[in-house]
């Protein structure tokens, strides 16, 4: 799922595998292999397995441990895609045009950058691992799993996948009690886990996942000044803290209060697996931002807009990246 009150997070289905493998021990026995992805699981799963082979002696079955990290990437996000859609013809991961919720994710998975992390002035728009990144992602709705952003400029990937159309979107952690309240049919239905990693990035472990942390603010003059100050106080407290995690409203900035935002989730009848953006935390990338991106904001998605519409990805990557560097003071 990025203060840390904000962590993109992927929607999805959780499933378990079981798998034969070789019969190397020469025993006669069926050997097969029971993988799962939560180390929590092992030795309940193992139990199963063992009240199984209690009665089937034949049958030798190891519970083998894959972590999440290791097993999720992006050759499984778009592999779940396609026999997604060619089991049930809806769509699978459902990849719409945004930046914290979409490209910039795989920009930093791949070890690219938006902004350059020495001086954040410098634009990577051209730097090869990110326009690689922004190809993977664009290119993602040429399968016929994705839509294409004229299906998203009528329908949200999130009405699409609570509607049961698609099977994955990338969702920040902020709006997940809202749809829990807002969709009670498909509570059960649903969970999230961490976005999955860059298989070969150009640098780095593949995981990134965008950060947006937020203050609270006031104008420097005003007539009650004092008394919103000392309301602004009570707000970044640690009780003002926990009571806005214990809402459920968004993480606390508060350290030793985060935990107390997973508490509302714990009221319903299926608990989604909030800890997995706490998970996230150690190597969430902080919200891409500098001093002049307002001003060259619009210019960018503007040429995302072009791409997506079919234009020449390297020419209006350099676009991007001539306007951002633009503003670069003199002096930098």
């Amino acid at each position: 799922m990025k203060t840390f009150s904000r962590k993109a997070a992927a929607v999805l289905a959780l499933v378990l595998l079981l798998t034969a493998s070789g019969c190397g021990a020469g025993d006669g026995k069926t050997h097969l292999t029971f993988q799962i992805w939560d180390v929590a699981q092992r030795d309940g799963m193992q139990a199963v397995c063992d009240a199984y082979t209690a009665q089937r002696p034949d049958v030798v079955i190891e519970v083998q441990v894959t972590s999440w990290n290791e097993y999720w990437t992006w050759d499984e996000l778009t592999g779940a895609s396609r026999k997604i859609h060619d089991a049930t013809g809806k769509y699978g991961y459902m990849a719409y045009s945004d930046e914290q919720l979409g490209y910039w994710n795989f920009v930093y998975q791949n070890g690219g950058y938006i902004l350059d992390p020495e001086k954040n002035l410098y634009a990577g728009y051209t730097q090869p691992a990110t326009a690689d990144a922004i190809k993977y992602y664009v290119n993602l709705q040429q399968n016929d799993w994705c839509p294409n952003q004229a299906y998203f400029a009528e329908t949200s990937p999130g009405t699409a996948f609570f509607s049961e159309q698609g099977a994955m979107f990338f969702e920040g952690n902020w709006n997940l009690l809202s749809e829990l309240n807002n969709y009670p049919n498909m509570v059960g239905k649903w969970d999230i886990a961490p976005l999955p990693k860059c298989p070969d990035p150009a640098s780095g472990d593949g995981r990134a996942t965008i950060s947006n942390g937020l203050c609270y603010s006031t104008a420097a003059k005003g007539k009650n000044l004092e008394t919103v100050k000392d309301v602004l106080r009570f707000f970044g407290s640690e009780e003002g803290q926990r009571i806005q995690g214990e809402s459920g409203a968004a993480i606390p900035a508060y350290l030793g209060q985060e935990e107390s935002w997973s508490t509302v989730f714990k009221t319903f009848d299926y608990v989604i697996d909030v800890d997995v953006c706490f998970d996230q935390f150690d190597y969430a990338v902080q919200y891409i931002n500098n001093a002049t991106r307002r001003k060259w904001k619009s210019t960018v998605a503007d040429e995302m807009v072009r791409i997506y519409n079919g234009s020449d990805i390297d020419q209006s990557l350099a676009r991007m990246q001539e306007a951002t560097d633009s503003y670069v003071p003199a002096a930098s």
